[in-house]
């Protein structure tokens, strides 16, 4: 009787032997603050920026650590050990176990493969985030090559000489410096959306909001859009956020598959410590999952859910695409627009300049077309970060990037 209690306590030292120790994590919020890297400091291509932002977004090591959380190697049933106790005296020892499991039968196979589509249903999230994030670098890129091209918006109007000649009203003074304030202010709201295309640069790139990243190589053809109907439908269909709700229903057809497996009986079988040879087995019980076929029932419904919201998902896609197609269009087309009304008011603010100076009176004419030339340059402004947004947008809607520009496999 002792040697099957002292037996009993080997094996459970044994299991215990192989389990895993909490390991401490201390967490400040200064100390997070503070780690953050200041660099890239300096110029930074797209494809470095890409690098850094898989390696260092912190969102993305969240998602890559989700994917290594799921137990893909479910175990057996426990091993369930137990002793009987009559007046002080152990009259016997038991170790009983689901036998079918512990032979990698029954539900456990099913179980196993449940645990394997979780995970890579989170490897799928994984892609399709880093693809998004990787798209919103491509629009800050983007953006930020459009503002820093841009030329001076002020209109260059001195009309002082007139004024200390007595040549311009009160009202026509009140006008020039409302040309000059509005100019000034273009010019710093050019200054503060490029200072705000870097900072965004930098917050995907995993930096400091301080770093002084200077993004280059990109011109207003990028990125790419796909010519052919084949190369189109390729790529959309290859869309992260399609994946990953293809990955979802396979979730919900293993767990359909699982709940299935389950409805078998479970086979406890128990060995006893005073063993009768003639006899080895001393305890056998059958348990009846009652609940399964219900469970098996709602498992199906939720497959379907998947299944229609991986269609849902699909035609949206398809739609998504073709309506970006169309914002491009009307935004390059704006900024055609814009383009020549920028080009003309400079052509008019020449010929009135040149006209003022034989003839005075054409004062107000001038400080009028500076007007003009001011609002246009806002217009193109605004017109040219909209093109630029819509062209990402669209190639985003397509399928870019792909996962050989975005690579972070898990």
């Amino acid at each position: 009787m002792h040697r099957s209690v002292f037996l009993l306590l080997a094996l459970c030292a044994l299991v215990v032997t192989g389990c895993v120790g909490y390991r401490t994590q201390l967490v400040r919020m200064d100390a997070s603050a503070a780690a953050l890297p200041a660099a890239p400091v300096g110029p930074l291509t797209f494809e470095d920026a890409v690098q850094l932002l898989v390696a260092r977004h912190p969102e993305l090591k969240a998602t890559r650590a989700a994917a290594l959380a799921v137990n893909t190697r479910p175990g057996p049933s426990p091993l369930v050990g137990s002793t009987q106790v009559l007046d002080g005296t152990l009259t016997e020892t038991m170790l009983r176990t689901d036998v079918l499991s512990l032979l990698g039968m029954g539900p456990r196979q099913a179980e196993t493969a449940l645990a394997r589509a979780v995970r890579d249903e989170r490897v799928r999230r994984h892609h399709e985030r880093t693809r998004d994030l990787v798209a919103d670098l491509a629009e800050a890129f983007a953006v930020e090559g459009v503002l820093s091209e841009l030329p001076t918006p002020a209109a260059e109007l001195d009309i002082k000489p007139f004024e200390d000649a007595g040549l311009a009203s009160k009202s026509l003074i009140a006008a020039a410096r409302s040309v000059r304030a509005e100019g000034d202010a273009e010019a710093e709201v050019i200054a503060a959306r490029l200072a705000e295309a870097r900072r965004r640069v930098a917050h995907l790139v995993g930096a400091a909001p301080g770093a002084g990243v200077l993004p280059q190589g990109v011109d207003e053809s990028w990125p790419k859009l796909p010519a052919g109907d084949a190369d189109r439908r390729r790529l959309l269909l290859a869309r992260g956020d399609l994946q990953h709700l293809l990955a979802a229903w396979r979730v919900a057809d293993r767990r359909y598959r699982y709940q299935v497996a389950r409805q078998n009986p479970n086979l406890i079988i128990g060995l006893g410590g005073n063993l009768d040879m003639s006899l080895p087995m001393q305890l056998i019980q059958l348990e009846l999952p009652l609940d399964a076929p219900a469970a098996a029932r709602a498992a199906e419904h939720g497959r379907s859910v998947a299944f229609h919201e991986l269609e849902a998902g699909v035609l949206g896609a398809l739609h998504d695409a073709a309506s970006t197609r169309f914002d491009v269009d009307a935004a390059e087309a704006r900024l055609r627009a814009a383009t020549e009304r920028r080009k003309a008011a400079a052509i008019l603010l020449t010929a009135r300049r040149a006209h003022v100076e034989t003839d005075p009176a054409g004062l107000e004419s001038l400080v009028l077309v500076a007007g003009r030339v001011v609002d246009a340059a806002r217009q193109y402004r605004e017109a040219a970060v909209a093109a630029a947004r819509a062209r990402v947008r669209a190639a985003r809607a397509a399928g870019w990037p792909t996962p050989k520009i975005v690579g972070g496999g898990v």
